[in-house]
């Protein structure tokens, strides 16, 4: 492999890769030209130690801040009182992750469990919505089932 000009590739969610393909990636990293930069990210919980006996630069980013976690959910489901558990579950079942944050606002929204606009939501009518069983609502329990249940809307 040769590249004439500096290269950045860029290679999402380690944690799903095939066999296959982390077998690829891991023979790609040993022949890579000096001018080029590789970015692959990971879950925390990932095994990356086969990375281990290359040049790295390690980043972990954290989830956001308690503060800025109850901000987003505030923006984004507004201010009515119904919505109280739904804001005292949804930061520790986020893990500050905004995207799962946004995903769960969505499913709650289309499972009717939400009813209103956006930044002006209310708790839905439906038996188990977020008001009367917030930690185990329809919507999805972790970041893995998010994405999980995203990958299904798209067959």
């Amino acid at each position: 492999m040769t590249a004439d000009q500096p290269l950045v590739l860029a290679y999402e969610d380690l944690q799903w890769v095939t066999s296959d393909t982390r077998d690829f990636l891991d023979a790609f990293v040993h022949n890579l030209p000096p001018s080029t930069l590789v970015v692959l990210t990971y879950r925390p919980d990932y095994d990356a130690a086969w990375l281990g006996d290359r040049e790295r630069l390690e980043l972990r980013l954290d989830g956001l801040a308690p503060a800025a976690t109850r901000q987003i959910i505030t923006d984004l489901l507004g201010e009515d009182e119904s919505l109280a558990a739904i804001k005292e579950v949804l930061p520790k079942r986020s893990g500050g992750n905004p995207l799962f944050i946004e995903e769960y606002v969505r499913s709650t929204v289309e499972a009717g469990e939400l009813q209103g606009q956006p930044g002006r939501y209310r708790a839905g009518m439906r038996p188990g919505t977020v008001t009367n069983d917030a930690s185990r609502g329809s919507s999805p329990s972790s970041a893995t089932s998010t994405a999980m249940s995203k990958t299904r809307t798209l067959r």
